[in-house]
Parts: C-alpha cells; sequence; structure tokens
C-alpha cells in the first residue's frame, strides 16, 4: 500500500516537471529515506597502505611524521574492524621482513628523532603486507 502511495506521488510529480529530484520527494506517513553523511573523508599529511592479504583490500592509515612514531602494534589494532573475527594471528611484512610489535614506523623524508634501532623508515605511499592466520 505504501508504495502504491509513493509510486502515484512521483508519476504526479513527474507530471508536472519532467525531472524528479532528492528535494521534490516528499516522504509518505513518516516515512525516512537515506541521507548521505556529511563527514569529509579523512586525508593524511603522511598516508601509508596497509593490504590485508586474504581480501586484497587496501586500508590508508596516517604516520606521526615526528616522534611519537606509530608502532606495529598499534597499526594491528587499527586494523580490527577490517578483519573476519576468526582471524587470531596478524603479521606485517614490509619490504620482505616480519615486523615486530615493538617496531615503530616513521617517515622517510625526514631524519628519525629518539631510537633509531626500533624505527622503520617507510616511504609516503608505502605498502605494508598484513598476513592474516585463522585458527581452526
Amino acid at each position: 500500500m505504501r508504495i502504491n502511495q509513493a509510486l502515484r506521488i512521483l508519476i504526479q510529480h513527474k507530471k508536472q516537471d519532467d525531472t524528479i529530484s532528492p528535494s521534490s520527494y516528499r516522504p509518505v506517513d513518516n516515512e525516512t529515506y537515506y541521507t548521505p553523511p556529511t563527514t569529509p573523508i579523512l586525508e593524511f599529511d603522511y598516508a601509508i597502505t596497509i593490504r590485508l592479504t586474504n581480501t586484497g583490500k587496501d586500508i590508508k592509515i596516517g604516520l606521526a611524521t615526528e616522534p611519537p612514531y606509530l608502532s606495529v602494534a598499534n597499526i594491528k589494532k587499527q586494523l580490527v574492524p577490517y578483519l573476519d573475527p576468526s582471524v587470531q594471528i596478524v603479521k606485517l611484512i614490509y619490504l620482505g621482513n616480519i615486523l615486530t610489535d615493538e617496531t615503530k614506523l616513521g617517515p622517510s623524508n625526514q631524519p628519525i628523532i629518539g631510537d633509531k634501532g626500533t624505527v622503520i623508515r617507510v616511504k609516503k605511499g608505502g605498502v605494508i603486507q598484513a598476513m592474516t592466520t585463522k585458527l581452526c
């Protein structure tokens, strides 16, 4: 019944005007319709890409350009919403090296300040593989 009422209103609007726009549509009987979110898309000054190996999906993450740098453990926490709930192990790989949780990621275009032994320099737009494993 509601669909028929909405169609009649749309047809009536169509007869009055050849174009139907979202602003010309009026909800019937407290009906609501989708409105896109108004929040802006996040852009980072220094972003890297995390590529999930099981889905091939790319996730952009912003890196700090000065200390404190982002650690691998923090990146893994940021990946949780994008992972399948059955995934138990996540390993991050950059340039063929498996990164430990204590490793920090810093920008390659600036000198590393602080503990240089645990900071890996990553290029802007660089890709880090996230290898996921499910436990049976």
